[in-house]
Formats: structure tokens, C-alpha cells, sequence
């Protein structure tokens, strides 16, 4: 039982990274890494954006680049976001997490435009995903994380 579940499990999430492809659209990958984009002429963000998330080798793996040639470019994220995020300020925290993502992918990736990242399983709901907007201050790169 524990297996079908696990089989249903995948078999959706490859239906929805299928489902949210865009038509006629373009993929890039490196490593386990993975970048959807529109159309060739998207190809150079595509590659800025695998490059940086490569290099910082986050957990979540592909990722969706759509409008980069509007005034706000949007990166949605697929995967379920981390913790549990039950209590204001837990997702204040998250969200904090989204904007330093998005700063960087701004200044890295998309020549300082500012970026909507969204992380989520599923985009059709606002209460089903993460949302964060750059605001031109630090990225994740830059922010002095603390290890304990």
C-alpha cells in the first residue's frame, strides 16, 4: 500500500511539472537540476537560472521561468515548501526566505528586474504556495546565515 501511495505520489507531480510546461516550451538541465522556459530566446536566462541553482545546490530541483520579457519576471519553484509554517511568524520567516531567493535571482539571473518567486506543489491557490518579490536589498548568496 505504503508503495502504490508512493507510485500515485510521483506519477502526480510529474503530471503537474508536464501540465505546467509551457506550450511549445523549452527545458535546460544540469545535474539533477532543471529549468523550463518559453522559447529559445528565453535560453539565456534559463541558463543564469540553472547555473546559480546548481551552484547553490538547493534541495528543490526544477524550477519555471515565465515572462522575463515583462517589467516582473515570475520563477515558480516545484516542491513542498519546508517546515510547517503554522504560525505568523514561521511564515514570515518563509516568506523572508522567498525574497532573499528572489533578490539574488534578480541581480544573478534577470539584469536587476524585479522577480516573483513562487514555491509551491500547486499554483492555482494562494493558500497552496510560498510568494516572495525582490526588493532590490541582499540575496540569499550575500545574507549572513549563522551555523550553529
Amino acid at each position: 500500500m505504503q508503495n502504490i501511495r508512493k507510485l500515485l505520489t510521483q506519477a502526480t507531480f510529474l503530471f503537474v511539472l508536464v501540465a505546467c510546461q509551457p506550450k511549445g516550451g523549452e527545458e535546460m538541465r544540469k545535474d539533477d537540476y532543471w529549468v523550463s522556459y518559453k522559447s529559445k530566446k528565453e535560453e539565456k536566462y534559463a541558463k543564469r537560472v540553472l547555473d546559480y541553482i546548481s551552484e547553490q545546490k538547493f534541495d528543490l530541483k526544477r524550477f519555471q521561468i515565465l515572462h522575463p520579457e515583462k517589467d516582473t519576471v515570475l520563477v515558480r519553484v516545484f516542491g513542498k515548501p519546508k517546515g510547517k509554517q503554522k504560525t505568523p511568524e514561521q511564515k514570515k520567516f518563509a516568506i523572508f526566505g522567498m525574497v532573499l531567493l528572489a533578490n539574488d535571482l534578480s541581480k544573478v539571473c534577470f539584469d536587476n528586474k524585479p522577480v516573483r518567486v513562487m514555491l509551491g506543489e500547486s499554483f492555482g491557490d494562494p493558500n497552496r504556495y510560498l510568494e516572495g518579490v525582490s526588493d532590490g536589498k541582499v540575496g540569499y548568496k550575500d545574507y549572513n546565515f549563522k551555523k550553529e
